[in-house]
């Protein structure tokens, strides 16, 4: 990716970055998106969609009893931006 289109990227992002972290960031973005290309190129036609990569099978621990822990409802607080 070019430092240009990274430049505007940051720029849509409010993001203020310096010629160095523009090169440093534009390598790694590159390199990040190599990965993701390698990845379409794997054979899934036989692989069940799925949307959770764990099965839940073990939700209990040792002992036998369950796991009732759980994230608080509300942990973020997101400000309004529109």
């Amino acid at each position: 990716m070019s430092t240009i289109n990274l430049s505007h990227i940051a720029k849509l992002s409010k993001l203020t970055l310096s010629e160095a972290e523009l090169n440093k960031f534009s390598s790694q973005l590159e390199e990040t998106v190599e990965y993701v290309q390698n990845l379409q190129e794997l054979a899934t036609e036989k692989v069940a969609p799925t949307s959770s990569p764990v099965g839940g099978v073990n939700t209990f621990f040792d002992d036998g009893a369950e796991n009732t822990r759980k994230l608080a409802a509300s942990t973020y607080t997101v400000s309004r931006i529109m």
